[in-house]
């Protein structure tokens, strides 16, 4: 009798062991709702590592996909920065400190980034677009978009999720029309759903 229960608790016990948690499954996405409506953005629901500062990114377009086996293949790795951190650690910029927001993202739109020197006055630089705060953008748009392209620079974005190029023809969407079209034709992103891309893919923290 006891070889025949000790039999059955072993049994058991290997039972208990087989229905363990099994891993996660793939990443998976969820669509923010405003208004009642879906909103055209998907926040990554990707585990942050412990000591790390990075995860998986995909493109703006990528997120409006209906197909997961498309998002995966679209996927990349991305290491962006806050802009706090940017503005506390110049050394690590890839470009001059004295570079100014306008001669990259050139489009103005509801944005004023100018000091005053004088009776004149001069464009802001990146640097202090960071230093302002937000005095000067409520939104943090120049702050976010500063933080994005200096982190493209340094190579800790990856190319699938977005680049240079993509980067400047958001900011240029956005200020020109105060929405960004990740392509023709799609329902437009506001300031926060663009600010909620960049952070939950990665690119800005």
């Amino acid at each position: 009798m006891i070889d025949q229960d000790s039999a059955r608790q072993d049994s058991s016990a290997s039972a208990g062991e087989n229905s363990a948690v099994r891993p996660i499954s793939a990443p998976r996405r969820k669509i923010l709702v405003a208004g009642g409506t879906i909103a055209p953005i998907v926040l990554t629901l990707v585990s942050r590592p412990v000591l790390g500062n990075g995860g998986q990114c995909i493109s703006p377009s990528a997120t409006l996909s209906t197909s997961l086996s498309h998002k995966e293949q679209k996927i990349g790795t991305c290491s962006g920065k806050s802009p706090g951190y940017w503005m506390n650690h110049p050394g690590d910029w890839p470009i001059s400190t004295s570079t100014t927001f306008y001669s990259i993202f050139v489009a103005k739109g509801p944005t004023h980034f100018y000091r005053t020197v004088g009776v004149s006055e001069v464009p802001m630089t990146m640097l202090e677009v960071l230093q302002a705060n937000g005095t000067v953008d409520p939104q943090q748009m120049g702050a976010y978009f500063t933080a994005a392209y200096l982190a493209i620079l340094k190579g800790w974005i990856s190319p699938r999720a977005l680049d240079q190029a993509k980067l400047i023809a958001m900011w240029t969407d956005w200020a020109s029309t105060g929405y960004y079209h990740p392509y023709a034709g799609s329902t437009g992103w506001d300031a926060g759903q663009i600010k909620s891309y960049l952070t939950s893919n990665y690119i800005v923290l």
